[in-house]
This record gives structure tokens, sequence and C-alpha cells, in this order.
């Protein structure tokens, strides 16, 4: 049960419970709270005493990819607490964090939170899943109108996401991104952006970021007997598998999925096919119907707030999964911020008319209100935290559940603030200017490589020429503002 989750816990209740557990055990704050963590979970503590730093998950450094989580968190502890969330964003990982000393107990995530956190509102317990939290504590129903019609609703019954910090029940918190809990004083701040961005060149923040990326690959297959990459048709993986092309072929598989009913010319299929066979790389099908069902995942749903019905075998058992997930912050998937309302993003997001989700973003809008002066997009923001933060991080805790290993370079508050530097023009859903400097520079100009179509379909087509003529984003905003257009 709770396999690779963790509690950090200043109840009797709890430490009573789990002291008769066989998990990890580490006292923090002065013997106030005591950390749990499931035995699988990667727990490293700095070696250098006061301050104590404490690590569930994995640290890659892009400039020195040799180095260890041991080695990091050691350099990491040296230096101010003030200073440890900018020192920290220029890893990449899926971690957290707690930082302890005489005078401060703070708590936070990676870029993009896919380690999850959820807190009670006595900051007395906080843990990977609610369900974790039940096991010492009461959960509390909902008694707002609004919020009882929410999650009682049809979207919320098919999408199982939460929203902000809202969770299912009235007395637990869900930890957004961007921000850390300060456990001494009982209270949540944003700590990300704090300060202007400063635009930069295509080609500056391209080449920066191919540095970037290919050193956390690195890094990431440094640490690990085998990765499996995925390649599809789209920017993000070819960007991924130009960049791992350094590591050595026995490290590394390069797959496809074949999803269910996609047919065998698909443009998934085909190009990574041309992209793989143009540096003589081995490619494999990976055909999910084929894919046997689990049969056994009892512990598994009992361990999740909202567990899947269904789980397929893994295909690559033993080896860690690269995927490109939490590059769509810097493509612009909701569009431009003008004069968008809490209204705009209940339709855009897809609650439609739901009173609980305007009431959300009315709040997250007046918590992001001075973003675009510090040089950012607010809707690139939404993206981040409400799409990768709740929507990608649910996803990586049911991995977790099952012992699967995914990793996403991208997931460095660095490299996210570099591609968001980039004037937005150059940086489109489907018109990527960005994208295809970054593949340009990791092919080295391949014609070859370069001239391949990404994501050739009717509808990427129609976007890409009306982001030529400049009536991409006109064409977005009245369709947002007449409630004709959502996410696309």
């Amino acid at each position: 049960m709770f396999l690779n989750q963790f509690l950090l816990t200043r109840s009797h209740n709890f430490k009573e419970k789990w002291n008769q557990l066989n998990w990890k055990k580490e006292s923090i704050g002065n013997g106030d709270f005591t950390l749990f963590c499931h035995p699988t979970i990667n727990l490293v503590k700095n070696s250098t005493g006061n301050p104590s730093l404490f690590l569930i998950g994995s640290l890659y450094d892009w400039e020195f990819p040799e180095l260890t989580d041991q080695e990091i968190i050691d350099e990491l502890s040296k230096g101010s607490a003030s200073t440890l969330f900018d020192r920290v964003s220029k890893y990449t990982g899926e971690f957290i964090i707690i930082f302890s000393s005489d005078e401060s107990l703070f708590i936070f995530h990676d870029a993009t939170g896919q380690r999850e956190i959820y807190y009670d509102l006595s900051f007395d317990n906080v843990a990977s899943q609610v369900t974790l939290l039940a096991q010492g504590m009461e959960l509390i129903p909902h008694d707002d109108k609004h919020a009882i019609e929410f999650f009682n609703s049809e979207v919320f019954k098919k999408r199982k996401l939460l929203l902000g910090d809202s969770t299912h029940v009235k007395n637990v918190k869900h930890f957004n991104c961007n921000h850390f809990i300060d456990l001494k004083r009982g209270k949540v701040t944003r700590f990300y952006p704090n300060k202007y961005l400063p635009e930069r060149s295509v080609n500056d923040a391209g080449r920066k970021a191919a540095t970037m990326i290919k050193g956390y690959l690195k890094a990431i297959s440094n640490r690990h007997e085998k990765i499996a990459l995925a390649v599809t048709g789209g920017y993000d993986s070819r960007i991924l598998f130009l960049a791992s092309l350094e590591i050595p072929e026995e490290k590394c598989t390069y797959y496809v999925l074949k999803r269910l009913n996609m047919p065998d010319n698909h443009h998934d299929i085909v190009l990574s096919g041309k992209l793989t066979r143009a540096y003589g790389k081995k490619r494999v099908i990976i055909d999910a119907s084929k894919i046997p069902k689990m049969k056994d995942i009892l512990d598994v749903q009992k361990s999740l707030d909202f567990p899947p019905s269904e789980v397929l075998e893994d295909a690559f058992k033993g080896q860690v999964y690269i995927n490109g997930n939490v590059f769509e912050i810097a493509r612009s998937v909701f569009g431009y911020a003008e004069n968008v309302t809490a209204e705009d993003l209940t339709f855009i997001t897809g609650y439609g008319k739901l009173k609980f989700p305007t009431l959300v973003y009315k709040e997250w809008l007046k918590n992001t209100s001075e973003f675009k002066k510090l040089g950012y997009d607010v809707m690139d923001f939404l993206y981040w935290e409400d799409r990768m933060g709740i929507w990608l991080s649910k996803g990586r805790t049911e991995q977790l559940a099952l012992n699967k290993a995914i990793k996403s370079p991208y997931n460095s508050r660095q490299l996210v603030e570099i591609l968001l530097s980039v004037n937005k023009k150059h940086r489109g859903l489907h018109h990527n200017v960005l994208q295809k400097k970054i593949i340009a520079i990791l092919s080295e100009n391949n014609k070859e490589i370069t001239k391949l179509p990404i994501n050739p379909t009717r509808l990427t087509k129609f976007y890409t020429l009306l982001f030529k003529m400049n009536l991409y984003n006109t064409f977005r905003y009245v369709g947002v503002k007449l409630r004709l257009l959502g996410e696309f």
C-alpha cells in the first residue's frame, strides 16, 4: 500500500501507527515532525548537519551530469534559505525538498509539482495523497453549495481533476507549484515569479535550451541502467530524440506507441520511423492492443484518491521512461491574456458555466495580477499551474503507484523560464519558431530533419495558416469571448 508515497506529520496518532511500519523515518523540526517515506522512495539527507535538507525523489544537473543526489543536496545545503528556491531552479527532476533549521521549516516541490503534496488546514499533516491523510485524520465533506455542485458534476466525475488548491474534501488542500509551505507559521506563499524576465532572441534561447536539454538527458541516463524514449510526430519528442543521440545505444530504447485504432500510416508511426532511420537508430513499435492488463491492482486503487479502473502492463519494465511533457507551457496552448476574466478561464478549461471554477479562477487571477509587469503572460502560467501542476502531476502519481518511473527533462524552472523569455509570437501551439530553432541546432541544420513536418493534420495546417496570416490570435480571442472556441 501507498507505494512511493510519503507522510510528514506531527500527529501522535499518525506517528504511533506509522512507527510500526517498515518505512524510512526521519525526525524533523527539533523532533516536532516525523517524515515517513515508503521503502521504495529515494530519500536523501544532507551530510553537513544544521540546517537540514531532505530530498524525496531525484535532482539532475545539466551542467554537471555526473553529480549524484547526495552531492547536489550537500551543495544546496551550503547556501542560505533565502536563495534556495533560485538555486534549485537549475535542476530537473520530480522531487520534494524539505528545509529545516532552528528558525524555519518549509517544504516545496519541483517546477510543475510532479511529486504531489496535500496538506490539512492545521498544517499538522502533509502527504502524497488525501487517501493517505485519511489513515490518521478525519476528512470533512464540503458544505459550500458551489463546491458540492462541482465535485458532483459530470465533468469532474469524468476528469477527476482538482482545481487550484481545492480538493474533494473541505479540510485538505492541494499544494500548488511555484509556492512553498511554511510549516512553522502555517501559511502557503508564492515564491515564483519574483523578478523581471528580460526578453531573449529565438537564437539565444534556442542554443541555451538545446545545451540544457542534452545535459539533463545525459544526467538521467548516467543514473539509470536504461531509458525508454518515446518518439512521435510532435515537436517535444523530436527535440528529445535529437538531444539523446550521444547516449550509448545500449542504454536507450526508442519507441512509438501505436494506440488503439491508430492506422499504420498515422503520422506518429511514419515520422518517428523517418527520424530514427535518419540516424541509424532502432525504433520499437508498441501496439497498445497487445499490451495485457494488470490483473491485481487492488493495492494501487486503495492507495490513490482517484484510481484508474484498469492499468496496462509495463512495456519496458525496469527502464525509466522519458517523455516530452512540460514544454507545452511555452507553446501558448491557452492563447493570449487580453482582458481575460475568470469566466473566460472557466470556459477555456472546459468547465462551462459551473460557478466553483469561476470562483477559483477569480482568486488565481488576483494572485497573478503582477505577472504582466514582470514580463510574463498569465495564460502561460494557467497552463503551467492548472494543467501541468494538476493534470500531469495526477498522472505521475498514478504511475509511481505502479512503480513506473517517468522523467521529463523539460521539468526545470530555469529551462521553462528561458523558453518563456522568447516573444510569444515565436512560440505558438501549431507554429513554434523556437522549437524549430532548437531542432535545427540539435540536428546541426540537417535538412532531412528540419524539413520533416510536425503533426501534419488538417487542423494543424489550418491553424498554421492563420498564424502566418497574423489572424490566429484574433481568431482565438473572438472565439473565446463569443464562447465558440475553448482549448485547442
